[in-house]
């Protein structure tokens, strides 16, 4: 989102750019655990009921995010990114 953002593509349009370029590598990564997950557990019913819970909180969370991005501005985002950061570069360093 901050490289659209640099790029001049207005806040909705930046998240949106994001999330589609988030889908490969989603979908990858599905396709390359598929085949163990169905070879050691088999087709069940959580795993079914995981993907949609997934599916459906994955969309809910886009859905919500991008309304909010197009109201309001990303300081709530750089700020929570800079406090992770730290913290993630914190427990780092003291191991």
């Amino acid at each position: 989102m901050t490289a659209g953002r640099a790029l001049a593509l207005d806040r909705a349009s930046a998240a949106t750019f994001s999330f589609l370029m988030s889908m490969p590598i989603i979908a990858a990564a599905a396709l390359l655990k598929l085949p163990h997950v169905l070879r050691t557990e088999g087709v069940t019913a959580p795993l079914a009921v995981g993907v949609v819970a997934s599916a459906v909180s994955g969309w809910l969370a886009i859905a919500v995010l991008l309304r909010f991005v197009v109201r309001r501005s990303y300081g709530v985002f750089a700020a929570y990114r800079i406090i992770i950061g730290l913290i993630v570069l914190g427990i780092a360093f003291s191991r």
